[in-house]
C-alpha cells in the first residue's frame, strides 16, 4: 500500500471511530423525522401465510402498541427457538429485495414474509418460539411460533406496511 493509500485508510478508520451511534436519547429518524420504533413499542405475532409447489410462507407482523408514530426500516432478525429458548439452526437469511421506511401510527402494523420449504431434504426440529429483533434494535421479542427449516431454507423479506407480508421477488 503506498503512502496515499495508507493516509486514506487512516482517515477512513478515524472517521469510522468518531461516528456517534444512535442511543435511546438520540433515536434514528427517517426522512419525515419519525423516530425508529423501539422494541418496547412493538408486539410481534405470526400472521397468515400461503403455500405452493413445496414452499411455505408465513407473515411476521410487528405492531406499534405505543401512543406515538415511529418507523421501521429493513429486515428484522428472526431465529427459531425450542421450548427452552435454545436457538435451532441459524437465523433467517435476508432476500435481496430493496426496502423503504414504514411509518407506523399507533396501532399500525408492518410485516414481512418468512419462507421455508415443506418437509424436503434434511429438516431441523420445529420451533416452539421465535426470537425477533426489530430493525436497528439489540433488544428482542420472543413469541410462540412453529417454523421448520428444511434443506437450509429459512429466509425473510424486508418489512412493508400492513399484515400480509412482503412477497419475495
Amino acid at each position: 500500500m503506498g503512502a496515499v493509500g495508507a493516509v486514506g485508510a487512516v482517515a477512513f478508520a478515524a472517521a469510522a471511530f468518531t461516528a456517534v451511534p444512535a442511543t435511546a436519547s438520540t433515536p434514528v429518524r427517517d426522512a419525515s423525522g419519525t423516530p425508529m420504533c423501539a422494541t418496547s413499542q412493538l408486539s410481534a405475532a405470526l400472521g397468515g401465510g400461503d403455500a405452493g409447489a413445496g414452499n411455505l410462507y408465513r407473515y411476521l407482523v410487528l405492531t406499534n402498541n405505543s401512543g406515538t408514530t415511529c418507523h421501521l426500516t429493513g429486515f428484522p432478525g428472526v431465529s427459531m427457538l425450542d421450548a427452552n429458548g435454545k436457538q435451532i439452526g441459524r437465523p433467517a437469511t435476508r432476500t435481496q429485495d430493496g426496502y423503504a421506511p414504514v411509518d407506523l401510527a399507533p396501532g399500525g402494523s408492518a410485516s414481512d414474509t418468512i419462507h421455508t420449504i415443506n418437509q424436503q431434504g434434511t429438516c431441523l426440529a420445529t420451533s416452539a418460539q421465535l426470537r425477533i429483533y426489530p430493525p436497528g434494535s439489540k433488544a428482542s421479542l420472543v413469541i410462540p411460533g412453529q417454523i421448520t427449516d428444511c434443506d437450509d431454507v429459512f429466509t425473510i423479506t424486508p418489512l412493508t406496511s400492513g399484515k400480509t407480508g412482503n412477497p419475495p421477488s
